[in-house]
């Protein structure tokens, strides 16, 4: 085996990594006849996977706190977005990634929900400078309306409420029907 298929061997992301190593170790003890060099090698490859493994460990940890954090920011976004600002953000996550700028939304939001322009207007500004959406402005037209990373978990948020207060509804009319029959 030549040094170009330990490289590739290496850098290859459909082996696990522990995998990796041990076929490293084996290609290496392969190659190398000096048994000092052998033992360093060894030593290399043991220090490596103590790393890997330390890494994935605190990595892992790192994740559940990150998305503890996000629960919390978005549960605080949440509390104090107004209805009609939770209404617009439902409605921006119901039309699937639509590229339209923050006027044209303005238009089909207004429509569609019965409300003022200027309303919208208003309201989507507010979303964009809590950091929910990013859009153009002033100085920088023609940008399309997008979820900020907080925007789109908190946009979930809502839709998640809202089939939950369906199913809530659903169930109570069931349940108001079955005692007046």
């Amino acid at each position: 085996m030549n040094w170009f298929s330990i490289e590739k061997l290496v850098f290859s992301e459909q082996i696990e990594f522990r995998h990796r190593i041990k076929t490293l170790k084996t290609l290496f003890l392969d190659i190398v006849s000096d048994t000092e060099l052998v033992g360093d090698i060894e030593t290399i490859l043991s220090d490596i996977l103590t790393i890997h493994y330390f890494l994935r460990h605190k990595n892992k940890i790192l994740e559940e706190k990150l998305s503890k954090y996000q629960e919390k920011i978005v549960a605080t976004v949440f509390d104090n977005l107004t209805p009609k600002q939770k209404t617009i953000l439902r409605e921006i996550a119901n039309m699937n990634g639509a590229s339209l700028t923050l006027t044209a939304m303005i238009g089909i939001l207004s429509e569609k929900l019965n409300v003022a322009p200027s309303t919208i207007r208003w309201n989507l500004v507010a979303l964009r400078n809590a950091g929910l959406i990013s859009a153009g402005n002033r100085d920088n037209k023609g940008i399309p309306v997008r979820f900020t990373e907080i925007g789109r978990l908190t946009a979930l948020a809502l839709t998640e409420e809202q089939a939950i207060s369906h199913t809530e509804t659903k169930f109570v009319l069931e349940v108001d029907v079955e005692n007046t029959v």
